[in-house]
């Protein structure tokens, strides 16, 4: 039996053959990121801001060597795996939204420099496009798939090559601190960090195609002018 697009392996046991790994030896990384803010000052203290972030399309690209298996040297049950050297393909498209309220607490003023500190909470929207194929000479790796005699089962890989699409909305939340320093009257120059938690996302292994989650995290350091409208 051949086994088009599916590593198989014909073997007793089959979680010792499982070294499937890929190598991304060129990425290509295109995206930009756009933010809209309004808030509205309470006091000389306690100051609020509604904050949506827009990250385009993040599209990343790569390639690189993956073991597969297209054989085994002998008859099963015992028959090793023949390994050949794939070329794994990893295509990646994300795109996301962000909406935070935050609430800042200035510590008050010296000399024009105003330190404060911050946190926000929200619902960030995520759409996700991912694919990932392996190739032998240029080619859908295949591989040869059997019977395992002894115990009457059908022993095969998985199929590696995976498509995925997803959009979902998480909670997300933000804390920040950061120094305003006096320009004019109405100006300040906003310079500050912020920790974003942006909730669990699930794509696709570049490793094996199989399906992962893992959370998305940011440390960001910005900068900015904050007018204030009388």
């Amino acid at each position: 039996m051949v086994c088009a697009r599916r590593y198989c392996l014909c073997a007793r046991n089959v979680s010792q053959y499982f070294p499937i790994y890929v190598w991304l030896l060129a990425v290509r990384v295109q995206h930009f990121q756009r933010r809209y803010r309004g808030g509205y000052k309470v006091n000389n203290y306690f100051r609020t801001d509604l904050v949506l972030d827009y990250r385009s399309q993040i599209h990343a690209i790569g390639s690189g060597a993956a073991p597969c298996f297209t054989n085994v040297s002998n008859p099963p049950p015992t028959g090793n795996p023949v390994p050949a050297n794939c070329v794994g393909h990893f295509d990646s498209e994300i795109r996301r939204w962000d909406l935070l309220a935050n609430a800042h607490l200035d510590l008050g003023t010296w000399d024009g420099f105003t330190p404060y500190i911050g946190a926000g909470a929200g619902v960030s929207w995520t759409r996700t496009n991912q694919s990932v194929n392996f190739t032998l000479n240029g080619f859908p790796c295949q591989a040869r798939c059997g019977l395992i005699t002894n115990g009457g089962n059908v022993v095969t890989f998985g199929d590696f090559d995976s498509n995925q699409s997803s959009m979902t909305y998480r909670f997300a939340w933000a804390a920040m601190a950061g120094v305003a320093i006096a320009m004019t009257d109405h100006a300040q120059l906003d310079v500050g960090y912020r920790f974003l938690d942006l909730g669990p996302i699930t794509g696709i292994s570049p490793v094996n195609g199989t399906s992962v989650t893992q959370r998305v995290r940011a440390n960001e350091v910005r900068a900015g002018v904050r007018y204030m409208i009388d």
